[in-house]
């Protein structure tokens, strides 16, 4: 007699195009650029590949919806989507807007974010040793984006990943080591190389 009948494996793409891609999204703008965002980014991070249509959809959306910098949290997705589409100027633009609010005491993450994109900029081009050197002195900073630990994590586990590609192992079981406890599994690719 057979066993009982498997349910099918919904495919991540399947997951973000039926619920989070923009089309479907039911959120406002900086809603749907983060869980966006930070579902592909995510997905990468754990060895999924590249949605490249996808990128696009939220980098173009991010471009006209939050043209200026304002929230902290939406901000760190706007610029993950500028790293990603290799939107340097756009980067480069963000971050002196962003620095220029936080000397006017307008910006509540101050300097966090714009150093942060360089962060992302530098893990985008394959350049782990820089991506390392700004996103390490960060990671205890998370605090500064608001948001919740989704959004941390994703900070943490973008500089995981660093250090794995770096072949950074040690420092990488020390960033394991110091989350917190009862956080949530930790979906990055290569990570059983550092346990």
């Amino acid at each position: 007699m057979p066993g009982p009948a498997r349910k099918p494996r919904i495919s991540l793409e399947t997951i973000y195009h039926d619920a989070i891609a923009l089309h479907r999204h039911s959120g406002g703008p900086q809603q749907r650029m983060s869980d966006g965002a930070a579902f592909l980014w995510r997905s990468e991070l754990a060895g999924h590949p590249r949605d490249a249509a996808a990128w696009r959809a939220i980098y173009d959306y991010a471009i006209s919806a939050l043209p200026s910098p304002g929230s902290g949290l939406a901000d760190l997705h706007v610029i993950l989507a500028q790293a990603v589409m290799g939107d340097d100027a756009g980067l480069d633009s963000r971050s002196r807007r962003m620095e220029d609010m936080a000397r006017e005491g307008r910006y509540p993450s101050g300097s966090y974010l714009p150093t942060l994109s360089r962060g992302f900029a530098a893990f985008e081009r394959g350049d782990f040793f820089a991506a390392i050197e700004v996103l390490a002195p960060l990671a205890a900073e998370n605090e500064r984006i608001g948001g919740s630990r989704a959004q941390h994590d994703l900070i943490e586990f973008t500089l995981l990943k660093a250090y794995l590609e770096a072949d950074r192992a040690e420092e990488a079981q020390r960033l394991l080591s110091a989350r917190r406890p009862g956080a949530s599994g930790v979906p990055v690719a290569g990570l059983a190389s550092a346990q």
